[in-house]
This record gives C-alpha cells, structure tokens and sequence, in this order.
C-alpha cells in the first residue's frame, strides 16, 4: 500500500486551473442548470464586501415532526477571495429545472457552477 500526500486546494490552485472556464458575474443575475452534485464558485478581485445569493426555490418542508423553513444561502464574498455555494440541494431547483444566483453587485467578479465528480 502506497503512502500519498494531501495537496492542499487552494484559493490560487483553483482559480489558476479554472481561469478559462470563469464567466463574468451578470449584473440581472446568473442561472445554471441544477444537478445533485453542482455547486457554484465565486472569484473576487480586488473588491470584497459583496454579497451572492442563491435563491431557494422550495422554503418550507415538514413531516409529522414538524415544519423546516429554508432560507436561501448568502455568501459575503472578500477582497481576492474565492467562495463556494453548495447549491445541491434540490430546494434551489426552479421549474425549469435551474437554480438562480443573484448579486449586490458585481465588480471585479468571475463565477461558475462546478460538477463534482462522485
């Protein structure tokens, strides 16, 4: 049995290796298609102290234990920094079958949905 070394996934690995792949954060808002195992990254340049939101399309469950309100996810984003929505869940999934991201504002900002593999 081999023994291996953790590498360590970091901010700048991340944004070097998916730098292609980046789009422009939209100022009406972006939306992907929903999938089980898709979350969706945020790279910030120089400007921090944005906020991006992913909508919860389904705010309430309940059982016979009671009802759970589900709020959508924030995420404050900091001056070159990267973040990560986990946008699995399948409450974000709109009708059509996407989940939607909305922004305070979009300066110096790249995003992209990822597909983890499994």
């Amino acid at each position: 049995m081999a023994a291996l070394t953790v590498k360590e996934i970091t901010a700048a690995l991340l944004k070097a290796d998916l730098t292609s792949d980046l789009a422009v954060a939209a100022g009406g808002g972006d939306t992907f298609t929903w999938g089980p195992t898709t979350v969706f990254m945020i790279v910030t340049g120089a400007t921090g102290g944005q906020s991006v939101t992913a909508t919860r399309q389904v705010t309430t469950v309940g059982s016979s234990q009671g009802v759970a309100t589900l709020a959508d996810v924030v995420e404050s984003t900091s001056s070159d920094g990267l973040a990560i929505l986990d946008t699995r869940p399948e409450s974000f999934r709109d009708g059509s079958g996407n989940v939607n991201i909305s922004y305070t504002a979009v300066v110096n900002m790249t995003v992209v949905p990822l597909k983890l593999a499994v």
